[in-house]
């Protein structure tokens, strides 16, 4: 089993563990935070996640949810005690998992003890996400593959660069993005290199001319537009907030490595 992936941020512990080989073409990792606020306080993030989709169970509730992928900043309330265990999908993956159609229902999946450690909750439930990692289609490992070369170092930074390297009509694309992500791949392109720019605002003197650049963009102009799209602020606005570490500075979705 990998190792563990532990962040501990106030108040709260993330941690993370790869899936199995046998379960990566639906899953990518598990995930599991905690949090333990002091009374009368509350602390609020928001957060501009990867397009890809969870399944997850919250303590209180004992019920298995369904996050699909975010459009928007995706903003949450920690308050008292509590925690949260999911599974990180692979982005065609969530296709499974929404109403209609063949849909894998979650009422199915199996309770979770939240007194166990985070490796024996692991454990007890890879046998039943091995079989559902049996029903992986063609097409959704496509868009897993393309997926994965639109994040990352020497990632693909556009619609005509996924259609050369993959060697697929730009029709086909669309189709299969739509069916299994509800969301266009040029959509998909643009939520990644504001999560990238996001990484690089935080620098001490951005040079905006050249990130824009190094992503993708033909325009400072275009990059500025969507990042505030994305972000809700400008670049150089993000920048201020984030050196005078106010905190209704949008956070990047952690990284898993």
């Amino acid at each position: 089993m990998a190792n563990v992936v532990i962040h501990n941020l106030e108040h709260q512990k993330i941690e993370k563990l790869d899936v199995p080989n046998e379960l990566s073409s639906l899953f990518e990792y598990f995930w599991k935070v905690t949090w333990d606020v002091p009374d009368a306080k509350y602390k609020v993030q928001k957060i501009l996640t990867e397009p890809k989709a969870d399944i997850y169970i919250e303590q209180d509730s004992g019920i298995w949810k369904l996050s699909e992928i975010r459009r928007t900043i995706f903003e949450y309330k920690l308050a008292g005690q509590g925690a949260v265990f999911g599974i990180k999908l692979r982005p065609a993956s969530q296709y499974m998992f929404l109403s209609g159609g063949d849909a894998v229902s979650l009422r199915h999946f199996p309770v979770v003890n939240f007194d166990s450690d985070f490796e024996s909750i692991v454990v007890a439930i890879n046998d039943y996400l091995f079989e559902l990692s049996l029903s992986a289609t063609r097409e959704m490992r496509l868009v897993n593959q393309i997926l994965d070369r639109l994040s990352g170092a020497n990632r693909l930074n556009s619609v005509t660069e996924v259609l050369e390297e993959f060697d697929v009509e730009s029709r086909q694309v669309q189709r299969l993005f739509q069916k299994h992500i509800g969301l266009s791949l040029k959509w998909i392109i643009c939520r990644y290199r504001s999560l990238e720019a996001v990484m690089l605002s935080k620098e001490q003197d951005p040079d905006w001319r050249a990130i824009a650049y190094d992503l993708g963009y033909s325009d400072q102009s275009h990059f500025i537009r969507d990042f505030k799209e994305n972000c809700g602020v400008t670049p150089n606005d993000y920048n201020r907030l984030y050196r005078e570490s106010i905190s209704p500075c949008v956070h990047v979705e952690a990284r898993h490595s």
